[in-house]
């Protein structure tokens, strides 16, 4: 898989957190490495994003993809807990973030969250290629 690393790196250099504001979104690079994210491809070219969300519903997590960006979105709810922590160590916080997609891989996922895992699958899509135009 030596051949994705070029890619995969580059990806990986375009992880941005979004922010809403009243004229739409704005980036800043992503300082921390929450929700832990597995990024990888499959033998048959998928492109797939796993996240680790202990503790999140799926009716508190967003997936959108705008242009060639993929955004995820969570939500924790905040709830009143009377415990007397020894080591509170799940993070319970909103989050968003924001993947540049490498070329060919714009088209739209399969989309599952299970046992706390959202699994964001990409299919290759050949037909994305950049092609050059005939100018007249």
């Amino acid at each position: 898989m030596d051949k994705y690393w070029n890619l995969t790196e580059e990806l990986l250099n375009y992880v941005w957190l979004a922010h809403a504001n009243d004229k739409g979104y704005y980036y800043t690079k992503v300082d921390s490495s929450y929700p832990f994210c597995d990024l990888y491809y499959t033998e048959e070219e998928k492109l797939v994003f796993e996240f680790a969300l202990a503790g999140f519903k799926k009716e508190n997590l967003s997936v959108e993809l705008n242009s060639n960006n993929l955004i995820v979105k969570g939500s924790y709810p905040i709830e009143a807990n009377d415990s007397d922590y020894i080591v509170e160590g799940i993070k319970k916080s909103e989050f968003n973030k924001v993947f540049s997609l490498p070329e060919y891989y714009h088209s739209e996922p399969e989309v599952s969250f299970d046992n706390g895992i959202l699994k964001i699958v990409f299919s290759k899509d050949e037909k994305a290629k950049k092609k050059l135009l005939e100018i007249k």
